[in-house]
């Protein structure tokens, strides 16, 4: 079974963090999770490397974003030491049993959008080797003033064209079938989802607890998503919670 793999900066994780580890864990997923400080309530069964056998530390202050040095991390990784790689806002409905050597996926954004929240390669791959050669050779300059998706999104995307791979593409109900604009009817009991051709639900993080696209999470009632809030019990998020946690 391929090793899922993923990596978290900060010192403490949220609720929606431990969800989404305990999900790969419940299905069996061997899964390495790179950290550099000590992190508290990290569910068990994780194998936990240093983040810095990848890249140091020190690199994170070189990018305007968290994100776009998450982006870069996942590249030096996978580069490093293949496998997959999943963002730490998903959830694991089944094992990832898709047997071609590489996987990309389309986001329920537009017609066509490759994400790099969830990537499969090999050890070793070119694509991976250019998408990292091409922002190490960013100046820090240029690191500091991209925009937010320019080192992550929009790369993968136009590597996965440049490369040829267009035919590793995963359908969006493959890992994203909670499109990003529909994201606060996860929390909706009246709402149903068809989970059955799914692999994984992307949570989108950035629109939870008051993150920089929170805008998308108002709910009717006029506040945002909060991972830590307990739902109608009948919505998919609470399922999801009540399975894995």
């Amino acid at each position: 079974m391929n090793i899922v793999r993923s990596m978290w900066t900060e010192k403490t994780i949220r609720l929606m963090e431990k969800l989404s580890i305990a999900s790969y864990i419940y299905h069996g997923v061997p899964y390495h999770l790179y950290l550099y400080n000590d992190v508290a309530g990290i569910p068990d069964g994780v194998v936990i490397h240093d983040a810095r056998e990848i890249l140091p530390q020190s690199e994170i202050q070189n990018f305007r974003h968290p994100q776009q040095f998450a982006d870069y991390f996942r590249y030096a990784m996978l580069l490093m030491e293949g496998g997959w790689h999943a963002d730490l806002d998903s959830v694991c409905l089944k094992p990832f049993d898709i047997t071609t050597p590489y996987a990309f996926v389309l986001d329920n954004i537009d017609e066509f959008y490759i994400s790099g929240c969830f990537m499969k390669v090999p050890k070793g791959a070119p694509i991976m080797q250019h998408c990292f050669d091409t922002v190490s050779n960013m100046s820090v300059s240029n690191r500091v003033n991209a925009g937010y998706q320019d080192v992550g999104p929009k790369m993968v995307q136009s590597s996965v064209i440049k490369f040829g791979m267009e035919k590793y593409l995963q359908p969006k109900v493959a890992f994203d079938p909670v499109p990003w604009n529909r994201i606060k009817q996860i929390v909706n009991p009246t709402v149903k989802w068809d989970l059955t051709s799914s692999y994984a639900v992307h949570l989108r993080g950035s629109i939870w607890d008051g993150g920089p696209n929170a805008g998308a999470g108002i709910l009717p009632s006029g506040k945002g998503l909060i991972s830590t809030e307990t739902y109608p019990e009948d919505c998919l998020y609470e399922q999801l919670k009540r399975r894995y946690l």
